[in-house]
């Protein structure tokens, strides 16, 4: 079976009432959409921009305010804060006295973060596959 533009190299048979599929990853690997450098020379200006209240950050602080309350955090639960940033909602929750564990893979963006949450854990990652 093969179908336009998918060679027979990328298609998995099924087996007993399992359909089979087409292995896209390997066809069409993934490619770096928001790559760090960028994010690395917004971080000085990042909390200005999205401070504006128009489009695209309209709401901003908003989002944040109702992610920390649907949390539903308490004092000292852990928060992992996945690419944190500069530590916008991290700090919510900083402000709910909870242990942060904040990673992003801009380090320049977790340098600004780590002067807002001096409590915090960081770690400069990434989930990209090498």
């Amino acid at each position: 079976m093969e179908r336009a533009g998918i060679g027979h190299e990328s298609y998995v048979p099924g087996t007993e009432g399992v359909p089979g599929t087409y292995l896209l990853a390997e066809r069409f690997p993934m490619t770096d959409i928001f790559p760090h450098q960028e994010f690395d020379e917004w971080a000085e200006t990042y909390d200005g921009s999205v401070s504006i209240n128009q489009f695209p950050f309209y709401g901003y602080q908003q989002v944040l305010a109702k992610t920390v309350a649907l949390a539903e955090a308490l004092p000292g639960m852990s928060v992992l804060d996945l690419g944190t940033g500069t530590g916008n909602l991290a700090a919510g929750f900083a402000r709910l006295s909870c242990e942060l564990w904040c990673t992003d893979f801009s380090a320049p963006m977790l340098a600004q973060a780590c002067q807002k949450l001096p409590n915090a854990q960081f770690s400069s990652t990434t989930c990209a596959q090498t």
